[in-house]
C-alpha cells in the first residue's frame, strides 16, 4: 500500500470520528439542555469576569499562573505513576519463605531485603559451610527478633539476592507481578 493509499486512510478515520464525535453532540445536545439551563446562570457571571480585563501587571499574572500549572503538571505525572495499575505498587513479594522488598525506581528491584514473615524484622543472613572439603555451600536467613530461620537455601548470599530479583524481574516481564499486589 503506498504512501498516499495509508494517508487518506488515516484521514478518512479521523473525519469518521469527528463526524461522530459532532452527531453525538448534536443528539445528546437535546439531553443537556435541562442541565445547561441550570448551570448557566453560574457560568455566564463567571465567563464575563474571566473576558474582562485585569489592573494586575503580566508578570504578577505569570508569577500566580506559572507555579499553579506547574503543580497541575506534577500532580498529574504522581497520579500516572502510582495509578492502580502502576509497576511501581509491586514493592514486596513472599518468595523462598521470606518476604523480599525492595525500591524500585527502575524496572529492577534496587535495595533487596528480606524480612520475616512472622514478625516483619529484617532477617540477618549466615552462610554455611563450603570452606573445607567437599561440602555445599548454603545461606540461612535468621530472624533475630523472633528466633527462626525462614530460610534455608544453597548457594551464597548474593546468589539468593540475584534469585530474588530474577523471580521479580521475571514477575514483571510475564505481568503476574498483580497477583501479588493488593487490591489487584
Amino acid at each position: 500500500m503506498s504512501d498516499r493509499k495509508k494517508r487518506i486512510g488515516a484521514s478518512g478515520w479521523l473525519g469518521a470520528v469527528l463526524l461522530a464525535a459532532v452527531g453525538a453532540a448534536a443528539w445528546f445536545r437535546q439531553e443537556f439542555v435541562p442541565a445547561w439551563a441550570m448551570a448557566q446562570p453560574t457560568i455566564e457571571p463567571l465567563w464575563q469576569h474571566l473576558k474582562t480585563p485585569s489592573q494586575w501587571p503580566n508578570w504578577v499574572a505569570y508569577l500566580v499562573s506559572i507555579p499553579s500549572v506547574l503543580a497541575v503538571l506534577f500532580l498529574g505525572w504522581r497520579y500516572l505513576q502510582y495509578r492502580k495499575s502502576s509497576r511501581r505498587l509491586f514493592k514486596q513479594l513472599s518468595y523462598l519463605g521470606s518476604v523480599w522488598r525492595w525500591n524500585s525506581p527502575a524496572d529492577l528491584p534496587m535495595a533487596l531485603k528480606p524480612y520475616c514473615p512472622n514478625c516483619n524484622a529484617l532477617l540477618v543472613y549466615e552462610e554455611l559451610g563450603g570452606r573445607a572439603g567437599n561440602q555445599s555451600q548454603s545461606v540461612a536467613l535468621h530472624c533475630e527478633a523472633c528466633q527462626t530461620i525462614p530460610t534455608e537455601q544453597p548457594g551464597t548470599w548474593k546468589y539468593l539476592q540475584a534469585r530474588a530479583a530474577r523471580e521479580i524481574d521475571r514477575l514483571i516481564r510475564t505481568g503476574e507481578w498483580r497477583q501479588h499486589v493488593p487490591g489487584h
